[in-house]
């Protein structure tokens, strides 16, 4: 979403391009949950722009946490819009934070090693275990029968989350470096 009252060219480039002209980026995840990082943060770091950032509790375990606003470090957005408006008018604290490393100490964490990721990946998709009511898995074995197509559609879904991975990696890899 913008407030430029137009969308974006599609791509990638057209998006990380749009997003370098400006300081701050919000980043907020759909839902607030421990462990559930998407994108967001990654676009506004690969573009430059410091991002504000709310979704996962524990974001600060996988990003340094002096590189980004996270939401969930103050009281209310109220207290989170001071500190940006502080940010925009401090020229030697803005700088700070684009200053430091994305990752804690410039290393990835055990959890981000690709090796970690796809091995998580593969368990959430191959186990048995019911990550939502029993009587509700009951519900969807029946509405959604597990068949080969969908074994099939998971393996090509693990080669390509393979592939997004290394390039993400890559692409973090320029940015630290």
């Amino acid at each position: 979403m913008n407030n430029i009252g137009k969308p974006i060219e599609p791509g990638r480039q057209n998006k990380e391009a749009w997003m370098r002209n400006y300081k701050f980026n919000i980043a907020f995840e759909n839902t607030s949950y421990p462990g559930y990082t998407t994108e967001k943060i990654l676009e506004a770091f690969i573009s430059g722009a410091i991002p504000i950032y709310w979704g996962n509790p524990l974001i600060g375990l996988d990003f340094n946490p002096k590189a980004f606003i996270n939401c969930h470090d103050f009281n209310s957005f109220d207290e989170v819009i001071e500190h940006i408006k502080e940010i925009d008018q401090n020229d030697t604290l803005y700088m700070d934070y684009l200053r430091q490393p994305i990752l804690s100490g410039g290393v990835e964490t055990d959890f981000c090693r690709e090796e970690n990721l796809l091995a998580r990946y593969n368990e959430i998709v191959n186990t048995r275990k019911a990550f939502i009511t029993p009587s509700r898995k009951r519900i969807q074995k029946i509405l959604y029968p597990a068949d080969k197509f969908v074994r099939k559609s998971a393996k090509q879904a693990s080669y390509k989350a393979r592939r997004c991975v290394s390039a993400a990696k890559r692409r973090i890899r320029k940015l630290i470096n």
